[in-house]
């Protein structure tokens, strides 16, 4: 899809997207229960799609009814072929989970999934005694278990999906388990697995988080989940009304575990006007000034955070580049090439990406098939001297596919030039 953006006047507010995150951690909950369930305010992005299939492979019948989705047990529908699409949480997650049948489960997905390596996985199965296939460190594999070893060491520098997918995978093992890390990387989102662990009543005991003993044979003892919005889909509505206007995002757990929430400390400090009220969170245009933040822990925001440091004077400090070479893009590059054509230049100094403000001009630009750069450029547009048109924007549906719908009650000016 091609669309062209015109600078616009923002303002309006909307409900915060449901967080794809928490949407496939519960839906692989519900997967491992055997038993019915229900997910309220369930999140319809590709990647939660995809998490849905596998789950529907693993014996479930589903619909969805208004704003819940039910799951109800169907044991015959059991295929033994999981399609993670181009997620790579659910790629990483449900190999973990695969390794829990004894026999084989064929993980697969497509698009740039299939070019992002998955060694840890691999190295974590092995470790499990587990028998793992695959195409050379890459997707599909071939997956058969059960599990033989419960003692496990993990460095999740690099990613800490895998170690998700262990802490929901181990409660249901026959034997318990004792999981050590010698790294660990994007906290938040371990934090929201255990939270939503703790809320199915599943009991892990840790050692900050560098330690965790798990008993086997636990139990899921929740019947639903409520999905809660998406603070990585709601940092570009907050950051267009910092830029170009006034927004106001609804929804947003001020007390979350996710990580991203750090986008209001960001704006806050690099000028904008945030007002929190208890119901919504509302970001106005104000003089912006360069910031400096560590984004290792919050990789998703960086696409956000060059919108927002684009239009802030002075040069702004993100540090943390390394987490972004294994994205849907090498979302360093991505940026730095696109920002570059809308006249705002991007540098590297050792794992820090340099931002130089100043104004945003029209071009023509590419979204590199991520979801979260094609935001990015959207939002940044919404400033620009000059129209933008935005090549590939149809990614969008992976995380966010109101995105689009979301921008124009928020009164940004944009149409559809190919569809």
């Amino acid at each position: 899809m091609k669309i062209i953006v015109r600078p616009s006047a923002i303002k309006g507010s909307l409900s915060a997207n449901p967080s794809k995150s928490y949407m496939q951690r519960a839906l692989a909950l519900c997967g491992l229960s055997g038993q019915a369930m229900t997910i309220n305010h369930p999140c319809r992005s590709s990647d939660s799609m995809a998490a849905l299939q596998i789950v529907q492979n693993m014996g479930y019948e589903t619909h969805f009814e208004n704003d819940c989705l039910f799951l109800s047990p169907a044991p015959e529908l059991f295929k033994s072929t999981w399609h993670a699409g181009e997620s790579g949480l659910s790629a990483r997650m449900f190999s973990m989970i695969a390794a829990f049948f004894d026999f084989e489960i064929v993980l697969t997905g497509e698009g740039s999934l299939l070019s992002r390596p998955l060694n840890t996985s691999i190295e974590i199965l092995q470790q499990m005694g587990v028998s793992v296939q695959s195409n050379n460190g890459f997707l599909p594999f071939r997956i058969k278990g059960p599990v033989n070893q419960n003692n496990i060491t993990i460095d999740a520098q690099l990613s800490s999906q895998v170690l998700s997918g262990l802490l929901i995978a181990l409660p249901f093992c026959q034997n318990s388990s004792e999981i050590s890390l010698t790294g660990l990387n994007s906290r938040p989102y371990v934090e929201m697995t255990l939270e939503i662990l703790e809320q199915s009543g599943i009991i892990i005991n840790r050692v900050d988080l560098s330690h965790f003993s798990i008993q086997g044979k636990q139990k899921n003892n929740t019947k639903q989940y409520d999905i809660e919005g998406d603070w990585s889909g709601a940092a570009f509505a907050l950051v267009a009304g910092a830029i170009s206007g006034q927004s106001t995002v609804y929804q947003l757990n001020t007390s979350s575990f996710q990580g991203d929430k750090n986008i209001l400390k960001v704006l806050q400090e690099c000028g904008a006007k945030v007002k929190t009220d208890g119901k919504g969170i509302t970001v106005s245009k104000s003089d912006l000034i360069a910031f400096e933040c560590n984004a290792e822990d919050t990789p998703d925001l960086f696409p956000p955070l060059v919108a927002l440091a684009a239009n802030s004077s002075g040069t702004s400090k993100i540090h943390g580049i390394s987490r972004l070479i294994h994205k849907e893009s090498n979302r360093f590059e991505a940026l730095k090439k696109e920002f570059g054509l809308l006249n705002i230049r991007i540098e590297k100094e050792g794992d820090t990406m340099l931002v130089h403000g100043g104004k945003i001009g029209g071009a023509q630009v590419f979204s590199h098939n991520d979801h979260r750069i094609a935001m990015a450029l959207f939002v940044a547009a919404l400033s620009a001297k000059d129209p933008v048109i935005i090549d590939g924007m149809e990614c969008i549906s992976k995380s966010y596919p109101g995105f689009l719908k979301d921008m124009a009650d928020l009164h940004a000016d944009h149409s559809i030039l190919e569809p």
